[in-house]
């Protein structure tokens, strides 16, 4: 199966996530985002119902939410070991992401995308934490993260991270790793990728 395809189907999945969280609840089998880590139960929310950790100092992603391919500078690029990324409609949450592959391993991508359709940030992500198969909650370069996913596929190269950039937005960072030997520890990857993207926005 191609990169490509596995990308495209794990869009709806991301789609009914976001759904959930904003209706409340639905179906066992679909929780609150795609990311790669099932730990014990984090924190209760908070009591003005925020369940995930405030966002200090929040930036506007804005301009990686229409373009992310610039999310990665050349020498981010050079230094992953990816190639040039592809720009990509995102069409089950009516958003663009962009995809890299490996230059040494073109089957293997890594996806990232602004998720602007959420109002909520990463309070969504927190609302279906228990129907997930791991949540681990995590900081990358000060910002709120969190890996998560409906089915843990980080033994198959598959890892999905979200950070929380401010309080209605999240960034969306999935790996289809199997070739490169990154894939081992796919949620490297996904956490590199999260931190040259806070740095783009920071500067």
């Amino acid at each position: 199966m191609s990169r490509r395809l596995r990308y495209r189907i794990s869009a709806p999945v991301v789609a009914a996530t976001f759904v959930l969280a904003s209706c409340g609840g639905g179906e066992a089998g679909i929780p609150s985002m795609e990311s790669p880590t099932s730990s014990s139960n984090p924190t209760a929310p908070a009591s003005g119902g925020t369940a995930a950790p405030s966002v200090e100092n929040p930036l506007d992603p804005a301009t990686l939410a229409s373009d992310p391919c610039t999310a990665l500078t050349e020498q981010n690029k050079d230094g992953l070991g990816f190639g040039d990324g592809e720009q990509q409609a995102l069409d089950a949450i009516n958003e663009t992401a962009c995809g890299w592959n490996f230059t040494e391993y073109p089957q293997d991508m890594v996806v990232f995308a602004v998720v602007t359709g959420e109002s909520r940030g990463l309070d969504s992500v927190y609302d279906n934490r228990d129907t997930n198969d791991y949540f681990e909650p995590t900081n990358v370069s000060g910002y709120p993260a969190v890996y998560t996913a409906i089915l843990d596929g980080r033994s198959d190269g598959r890892c999905e991270l979200w950070v929380g950039v401010n309080e209605r937005t999240p960034l969306y960072i999935s790996t289809y790793l199997e070739e490169s030997p990154k894939a081992d520890d796919p949620c490297a990857t996904a956490g590199d990728v999260a931190e040259a993207a806070l740095t783009k926005l920071g500067s």
